[in-house]
């Protein structure tokens, strides 16, 4: 069973096991009985900004894998491996739609691009590029 959250799908028992974690981190818990330490912004930011990544971006690693995509990510960082440029632009495109139509996120067109990486073998020589 599913259940959905302003566009956060998340799997029912798991939700308020992650909704505890995220505000006991925050120091929003129930009745506002967690103390936070006195930390700067950043170090608080560091810590959530994986865990959260994690929770939001579930749904498109299970996209990724259902489309038959090799991917790689790690918090908000994905690389979606592909045949060709023109195939990567073409999941780019996908993609986007996807995570700003049913994730509710922005994606940030300034920092996302598309490019080949060579497949080096066990001689040192290139066996392709994708």
């Amino acid at each position: 069973m599913q259940t959905t959250r302003k566009g956060c799908h998340a799997e029912t028992g798991t939700e308020s096991r992650c909704t505890h974690g995220v505000q006991t981190c925050m120091g929003i818990a129930e009745n506002n009985l967690v103390e936070v330490p006195n930390v700067e912004g950043d170090l608080l930011t560091h810590i959530l900004s994986p865990m959260l990544s994690n929770i939001m971006l579930n749904e498109l690693d299970k996209e990724l894998t259902k489309r038959g995509h090799p991917f790689v990510r790690y918090a908000d960082d994905c690389m979606i491996f592909c045949r060709s440029e023109r195939a990567a632009g073409r999941i780019l495109e996908s993609i986007s739609k996807f995570i700003e139509g049913k994730l509710f996120l922005k994606v940030n067109r300034d920092k996302t691009d598309t490019g080949s990486v060579c497949v080096y073998g066990k001689d040192g020589r290139i066996q392709g590029r994708g």
